[in-house]
C-alpha cells in the first residue's frame, strides 16, 4: 500500500506493505465434530476392527465393496429429509466389524525359491488374484492377475534375482 505525505508543499509518494490478520479460524469449536456420522456394522471387504474415517461415498465403497457399511455410505453422505443429518454427514468414521483375511499366496519352485504374497486388502475378492513365477534366462518373471468378472488386470514384473554380483 502507498503512502502519500505532504512535506515542504509537495506531496511525496512512498510505496510500502501494509498487512491484515484474519483470526477467524482460530475460533474456538466445542469438542465434538458437526455432521460426523459412526456406522459399526459388517461389509465384504475392508480391515475388520479398525475405524476409518470417509469423507466421501465413493471412497467408503471403495473400501468395503458391498454388504451393510458400503450401503449404508450413500445414506450417511446424502440422507434426503433425515432431520438428524441435515444436508448430509461431513465425514463417517466406520468399524467393520465382521471378520475376514487378507488373501496370501505362496509361490515355490524350490526349496530354496520361495516367494510369498500378501494382498493389502481383505475380503474373499482378493482370491480372485492368481500370480505364476516362471523363469527368464538366470532369474524369474513374477505375472500377477487379478480378474473380477468385470475387468481383468495383469502385470508382469521385470526379471528378478540374476547372475550373483561376487561371491563370498
Amino acid at each position: 500500500m502507498t503512502r502519500q505525505v505532504l512535506f515542504n508543499g509537495a506531496v511525496l509518494i512512498r510505496a510500502g506493505g501494509a498487512s491484515k490478520v484474519d483470526a477467524s479460524a482460530f475460533q474456538s469449536l466445542g469438542a465434538g465434530g458437526v455432521g460426523v456420522v459412526g456406522l459399526i456394522g459388517e461389509a465384504d471387504a475392508g480391515e475388520p476392527n479398525v475405524a476409518k474415517l470417509f469423507r466421501t461415498p465413493q471412497a467408503m465403497v471403495e473400501e468395503y465393496k458391498s454388504g451393510p457399511l458400503a450401503d449404508a455410505a450413500d445414506l450417511a453422505f446424502r440422507p434426503m429429509n433425515d432431520p438428524r443429518v441435515p444436508g448430509g454427514a461431513t465425514a463417517v468414521v466406520a468399524v467393520k466389524v465382521n471378520t475376514s483375511v487378507q488373501g496370501t499366496l505362496t509361490l515355490q519352485e524350490s526349496t530354496n525359491d520361495t516367494i510369498k504374497l500378501l494382498a493389502r486388502e481383505y475380503g474373499v475378492h482378493t482370491n480372485k488374484i492368481t500370480a505364476a513365477l516362471a523363469t527368464s534366462g538366470s532369474g524369474k518373471i513374477l505375472t500377477l492377475k487379478y480378474d473380477d468378472g468385470v475387468s481383468a488386470v495383469e502385470e508382469v514384473s521385470p526379471v528378478l534375482g540374476g547372475t550373483a554380483e561376487f561371491t563370498l
